[in-house]
C-alpha cells in the first residue's frame, strides 16, 4: 500500500509540475506593449489606412521571432480582413491567405473553360 500511495503522491507532483511549466511557457510568448515602439492606436490607425476601413482591435504577439500587431479591420464591404503591423517598424503587412485560396480557385477556372 505504501508504494501505491507514493505512486500517487508523485503522479500528482508531475501533474502540478507540468502545469506550471505549461503557464511559464505561455506567459514567455506574451509581450509586453511598453516594450515596443508602435502603440495599439497606432497599429489599428496604419493597418486601417492601408487597407480602408475601420480597425476593430488589435492584438500584440510573437510570430516567428518577430513581434507584431494583430489587427482587425472591416472593410467597406464589412469584411473582416487580418492586418500585421510591425511593432517596432510599423511596416504593414495583409493576410493573404484568402487571396491564395481564390487564385488557385481561379487557376481551376481556367483549366474548366478549356475543356
Amino acid at each position: 500500500m505504501k508504494s501505491s500511495a507514493n505512486y500517487k503522491k508523485t503522479a500528482i507532483a508531475l501533474m502540478v509540475l507540468s502545469t506550471f511549466s505549461a503557464v511559464a511557457a505561455a506567459n514567455q510568448s506574451q509581450v509586453d506593449p511598453d516594450s515596443v515602439s508602435i502603440s495599439e492606436a497606432e497599429a489599428m490607425n496604419l493597418a486601417s489606412m492601408n487597407v480602408g476601413g475601420s480597425a476593430v482591435s488589435a492584438e500584440l504577439e510573437r510570430e516567428h521571432g518577430e513581434v507584431l500587431w494583430e489587427v482587425l479591420v472591416l472593410n467597406d464591404l464589412d469584411e473582416e480582413l487580418e492586418v500585421y503591423v510591425d511593432a517596432d517598424s510599423g511596416e504593414v503587412y495583409e493576410d493573404d491567405d484568402e487571396d491564395d485560396e481564390d487564385d488557385e480557385d481561379d487557376e481551376d477556372d481556367e483549366d474548366d473553360e478549356d475543356d
